[in-house]
């Protein structure tokens, strides 16, 4: 990885942002899990927070989507508010697309897949179908206190 901040005085920090974000999405889209530690690594170590959960929650979403799982967790970990903003929409991408590592951590980390029950994310996969049927059964007595409703039928 090319290092453009050794000598920070030469450079807009928006240019430092934009090759960080940059680096982020080289990561994500190449599933290149040590260019995305990097790339954190060197945000955090120059000052700089890179808000993983912009833009919709794009970069969980492609990790999710694409089965990247160690990728998926370094992003959660590193933006502890990912989950809680995009997990649906991370879920059902993982989901729709029989990424079953994805699932289970995205439902280990507390992402609710009471949403997905009645679409295609939930019928395309039956591995899919199995770890949410399980999650609920594990949770039913909190499900049934929270007041969501459990609607397995397709429409």
């Amino acid at each position: 990885m090319k290092i453009i901040y050794e000598n920070l005085k030469l450079l807009n920090i928006e240019d430092i942002k934009d090759e960080l974000y940059d680096n982020v999405s080289k990561a994500i889209f190449k599933g290149d899990k040590i260019l995305l530690l990097k790339t954190l690594e060197e945000a955090k170590n120059i000052g700089i927070t890179i808000d993983l959960s912009n833009e919709d929650g794009l970069y969980g979403v492609l990790a999710a989507k694409n089965g990247y799982k160690d990728l998926l967790e370094i992003l959660c970990n590193h933006d502890k508010n990912l989950i809680e903003k995009h997990g649906t929409e991370m879920l059902s991408h993982a989901a729709s697309h029989g990424q079953i590592e994805c699932v289970q951590f995205l439902l280990n980390s507390g992402t609710n897949p009471l949403g997905l029950l009645s679409t295609t994310a939930y019928n395309n996969y039956e591995e899919v179908k199995v770890i949410f049927d399980e999650y609920i059964a594990e949770h039913e007595n909190e499900i049934k206190t929270s007041g969501d409703v459990i609607n397995t039928e397709v429409y």
